[in-house]
């Protein structure tokens, strides 16, 4: 093949090649690819991903001059959008379950809280009968399926209308978490990422205080965007600094992880932004401290100029 024709296939080969990975990316990356996304975020994105197609799409595009180069690019959007659609679908059913869920949650709550009231609590119940109305015309069950979800609402709001108080009030929140639970948890955020995703946290509302529970659930969040590296990179380097200290009882590891965390959350209340030479230097603080406090301040003084 003459050389001229090698580079011009060739180019043309690479820019294919560069519109998939761009697909690709955008679909699957860890990094906030539009897969990895759920429920509510998986369609509030779904528009800014095809946006952003577009937008890279037109730099490389300006890279080329085929006959057809608009042609493939439109192609590769529709290939795109296609998967979006499919994502969107699944994840839009997804998060109108959850706003059910939480409906009929916050339904039955208000019925253990206003039995005394009737009127208050006949219009939860019409509430309840509405949203399941509503699930069913969005999930196109049928009448048999209805009818479940109808039963199994009559049973549990007669169940809160009649019990006793304690029964619905939410398990409350202890004051220490149980040490190793928290542990077990935080590891998965460097061994099983999928896992620790999947955590319903609420489910241990009555093992881990609201401090843990909200800890966990934020790093969950920044799973989801470009943030799940930099929280790798946080918890590898206070396992370091575990490791050194040699800390083998679960009481002190968890106190010395939350030691760091307020440490980093005071940085950057002061100084707005953190760098990881100001972590390191954060912990490298923290564990002169954390055996023997006295003995890092006397060190500090005695060695002070002046």
């Amino acid at each position: 093949m003459e050389i001229n024709s090698v580079l011009k296939s060739t180019s043309y080969l690479e820019f294919i090649n560069e519109l998939d990975n761009l697909v690709y990316e955008l679909l699957y990356s860890d990094n906030g690819g539009y897969i990895t996304l759920s429920s509510k975020q998986a369609v509030v994105e779904a528009k800014n991903i095809v946006e952003k197609f577009v937008y890279e799409a037109q730099k490389l595009r300006k890279k080329v001059n085929f006959e057809n180069v608009d042609s493939i690019i439109k192609d590769k959007k529709n290939e795109l959008v296609e998967q979006i659609e499919k994502h969107y679908k699944k994840e839009a059913l997804e998060w109108a379950d959850n706003v059910y869920n939480d409906m009929m949650e916050n339904c039955l709550m208000g019925v253990s809280i206003n039995k005394e009231n009737k009127e208050n609590t006949d219009k939860l119940y019409n509430r309840g009968l509405c949203a399941i109305s509503w699930i069913k015309d969005v999930k196109n069950l049928d009448d048999e399926q209805q009818k479940e979800l109808v039963d199994k609402f009559n049973s549990d709001f007669f169940d809160n209308l009649y019990s006793n108080d304690e029964d619905y009030i939410p398990n409350k929140a202890p004051i220490q978490s149980n040490l190793m639970l928290f542990l077990q948890i935080r590891a998965l955020i460097l061994e099983d990422e999928n896992r620790f995703l999947e955590l319903d946290l609420n489910q241990f509302s009555s093992d881990l205080n609201q401090n843990d529970i909200v800890y966990f659930n934020n790093i969950k969040k920044d799973f989801l965007s470009y943030k799940k590296t930099y929280h790798k990179d946080e918890q590898t380097l206070i396992n370091s600094a575990i490791e050194i200290l040699n800390l083998r009882n679960n009481e002190d590891k968890y106190s010395f992880i939350h030691q760091i965390n307020d440490d980093f959350l005071l940085f950057l209340q002061d100084n707005k932004k953190m760098e990881e030479k100001d972590k390191i230097s954060l912990i490298k603080r923290r564990i002169n401290l954390f055996n023997d406090k006295s003995k890092y301040y006397k060190k500090l003084l005695t060695s002070s100029n002046e």
